[in-house]
């Protein structure tokens, strides 16, 4: 964590197969830390990333995790483009055995903008 902490430009990062070494507070590192360059990332089997840390680094990449929403019914308001500061296009999360949909209804809210490719090949739980 303190080699990403050092990094201030970061657009290409592979933490594949890193295993307990990537959880929820690299995560969120992540999404805060390189919002603005973030272009790909890749979480390839990583057994300790899960939906609320996939939620969270979401939330930090595309800004709305500073914005406080009252309701759950707010939550479902489509924000502009220009609102949402996240740049990644290429996600991988293949083999996430314990992502389920939430995760990928974060995805679809927060990185909605510029996400062009998306892998979930072999997280079981996702099903929708």
């Amino acid at each position: 964590m303190r080699i990403l902490q050092s990094c201030d430009q970061v657009a290409h990062l592979n933490l594949s197969y890193m295993h307990e070494c990537v959880d929820q507070e690299v995560l969120f590192l992540i999404g805060e830390k390189f919002q603005k360059t973030l272009i790909s990332l890749e979480l390839r089997a990583c057994n300790g990333v899960d939906d609320l840390g996939i939620i969270g680094m979401c939330e930090r990449l595309s800004s709305f995790h500073d914005i406080k929403l009252k309701s759950e019914i707010e939550k479902q308001i489509q924000y502009p483009n220009n609102l949402n500061k996240s740049n990644l296009e290429f996600l991988n999360l293949s083999d996430l055995k314990t992502i389920k949909d939430s995760s990928m209804k974060s995805i679809a809210f927060n990185l909605f903008n510029k996400l062009q490719d998306l892998s979930i090949w072999g997280s079981i739980l996702v099903t929708d």
